[in-house]
């Protein structure tokens, strides 16, 4: 019965021909925290490593083997040396600069964690069944009074199996396995700040502001009911902005899920 149900949700997600019954409550669980007495819904399961729940193929299973997940590390190691990474110089923003919302049904990246310390960082998280290449994928960042916005596009291949998270690092911080933009994140703290992931063909996957004021925001998203907002405090030598939930899809975003947590590297 759980398997018949499983692949009933995993093809509605597939077909994206109805926003009703099981795909709303598939796509609720997808991402969600998980563990044995709290186990995720009909068509997911929960990512031992992460702990939070991804998606279920048509099969019923989830859509990575032990074989498969140590093949994708194996070609991550060799895709993920030190290279110059592409990345548009920092420039003051006109209005309706940044790009125009475009929402997608099957949305499976997003932003993981937000730090806008000494040193800035975002992680986006594989909430998916399947490897993702990262591959022109591109991450929008902007701070500052006035706004300064950092544009950064992958480069080349980097492999993200499910559950996996990838660290886009400004300058050259980081090690080796991270993403190094060779730019400054123009992110401010205490002040506005603000961070949006598309994929390659200009979907919007994530948005996240912080501070008093929402900028930079995509044309058609909204981040509801306001932006998180930086607490007095808030400690950026060991502190980030750390994903709480990830109810918040493409158009509409939400505040209740973020939270202020430990840094995850420093």
């Amino acid at each position: 019965m759980k398997r018949s149900l499983a692949i009933s949700c995993a093809t509605l997600v597939v077909l994206a021909l109805t926003a009703g019954g099981c795909l709303i409550d598939d796509l609720r669980a997808i991402g969600r925290p998980c563990s044995d007495k709290k186990p995720c819904g009909p068509a997911s399961t929960c990512n031992p490593k992460s702990n939070l729940c991804i998606a279920i193929d048509d099969s019923g299973v989830p859509d990575a083997s032990p074989v498969d997940v140590a093949a994708d590390r194996a070609d991550l190691a060799l895709d993920q040396k030190i290279t110059p990474d592409i990345f548009v110089p920092d420039v003051i923003l006109p209005d309706g600069g940044i790009p125009t919302a475009k929402c997608s049904a099957s949305t499976k990246l997003a932003f993981s964690e937000i730090a806008v310390g000494s040193v800035d960082y975002v992680s986006i998280i594989n909430l998916g069944s399947a490897t993702v290449d990262l591959k022109n994928y591109r991450v929008i960042t902007s701070g500052g009074v006035p706004s300064k916005r950092a544009d950064y596009v992958v480069p080349l291949s980097k492999k993200l199996v499910p559950g996996q998270l990838a660290y886009v690092f400004e300058n050259s911080s980081g090690v080796a396995a991270d993403l190094n933009t060779g730019r400054d994140i123009p992110f401010t703290a205490p002040g506005n700040s603000s961070a949006s992931l598309f994929d390659p063909n200009g979907q919007l996957l994530d948005h996240v502001a912080i501070g008093a004021k929402a900028i930079d925001q995509p044309v058609g998203a909204n981040f509801s009911p306001a932006p998180v907002t930086i607490p007095g405090s808030f400690d950026t030598t060991t502190q980030a902005y750390r994903r709480n939930t990830y109810k918040g899809r493409c158009p509409n975003y939400f505040k209740s899920d973020w939270k202020v947590g430990a840094l995850s590297r420093k």
